[in-house]
């Protein structure tokens, strides 16, 4: 997790701690959702357990 303050240090200064933990728990969860999707872009049939009827249309499949 960033520990980079997500808005200017002097606003982040001003910020009441408990306001600082929601702010920083709910950029905690957006990057793990992030993290959990970059995993899965670019997946299809050959590298995944999809089948390949779900492979967009565009994709050509290697014949066997």
């Amino acid at each position: 997790m960033s520990t980079t303050p997500p808005i200017p240090q002097e606003m982040w200064d001003k910020t009441p701690p408990n306001v600082r933990s929601a702010i920083l728990a709910v950029m905690q969860a957006l990057e793990g959702q992030t993290a959990a999707l970059e995993a899965r872009h670019g997946q299809g049939s050959s590298n995944s357990s999809k089948p390949p009827s779900s492979d967009p249309l565009h994709v050509k499949r290697r014949p066997p």
